[in-house]
């Protein structure tokens, strides 16, 4: 079953690079039910789908628990990801502690997107700064 669950996580992800996002949702959801929710690329995958509304209906929520499962898991894209959640009003409370945390995890992996908003985490949390990055639908 790993192999099927890894395999399904690949189809995901190159559905993703050529923009087919039905597919790419399909095969993240079909890669995390396989693995029991252990897959932690397909986890990062199908929360980006939520985020997005790639594939599904958008859902911020769902988008936030499924980084965080990913998280957890030690899958630095979602670590970025997550960091940028909690330096935004919105889905969770705004948490710029919260943020530096999964931030440097995802900078200890080397992680360029990770790096970036780390250093912009920090020094928002050391001038005073209140940051807010995400876009809302009101800003549409």
């Amino acid at each position: 079953m790993a192999g099927d669950a890894n395999a399904a996580c690949v189809v995901a992800a190159i559905s993703g690079m050529i923009n087919d996002d039905d597919t790419m949702y399909k095969y993240a959801k079909l890669s995390v039910e396989l693995s029991g929710g252990h897959n932690d690329g397909a986890l990062d995958i199908l929360g980006s789908c939520y985020k997005g509304g790639f594939g599904c209906e958008k859902d911020e929520k769902r988008a936030f628990e499924l980084l965080l499962e990913a998280s957890e898991l030690g899958n630095d894209e979602a670590q970025w990801k997550l960091g940028v959640y909690y330096m935004s009003y919105g889905v969770v409370e705004k948490d710029l502690d919260e943020a530096i945390f999964w931030l440097s995890k995802s900078a200890e992996a080397d992680n360029d997107m990770g790096r970036h908003y780390l250093e912009g985490a920090k020094l928002a949390r050391d001038l005073g700064v209140d940051v807010d990055i995400l876009p809302h639908e009101s800003d549409a």
